[in-house]
């Protein structure tokens, strides 16, 4: 691994629903070249699929960095429609997916959940007025529980 690159994200750098450039390691934009899937694009929601099965964060392009890589135990889900993103992010946290998610979950060792698995999770999609009434609600309730510690 490289201190110059491009990040290279594992399990460790998933922080608070982000994907954290603290700490990330890096690969060299030659062998970002030679690797087909993995590649992250602004917006998208990675998945652990190994150890804290169900663990999303979103990837977030900076002014110095606008890609980066994923390790093997997690998945890209790029959203066709962007508008979408905050509330397929807020899906993961529902008690709904999470118990669907750990439904599919296998290993005792090593928790894991195959690719397919997850494809096959249904997500409750309402119209998008709705998915917005929905966030800005969350919203209002997550800024009052702050204001509230």
């Amino acid at each position: 691994m490289k201190e110059r690159g491009i990040p290279f994200f594992g399990a460790k750098d998933i922080i608070n629903g982000r994907l954290s450039f603290s700490n990330v390691r890096y690969i060299t934009n030659e062998k970002f070249n030679e690797l087909n899937g993995g590649k992250l694009l602004d917006n998208d929601i990675v998945c652990l699929l190994r150890g804290y099965v169900g663990k999303v964060a979103r990837f977030n392009k900076t002014q110095n960095c606008d890609t980066g890589f994923i390790c093997a135990q997690m998945l890209i889900i790029r959203l066709i429609y962007k508008n979408m993103i905050n509330y397929i992010e807020y899906c993961f946290n529902t008690p709904y997916i999470k118990s669907n998610i750990k439904q599919r979950t296998t290993g005792t060792a090593v928790r894991q959940l195959p690719a397919k698995d997850l494809g096959k999770i249904l997500f409750p999609i309402p119209p998008i007025n709705e998915q917005d009434r929905i966030i800005k609600k969350i919203d209002k309730i997550l800024s009052l529980m702050k204001t509230a510690e």
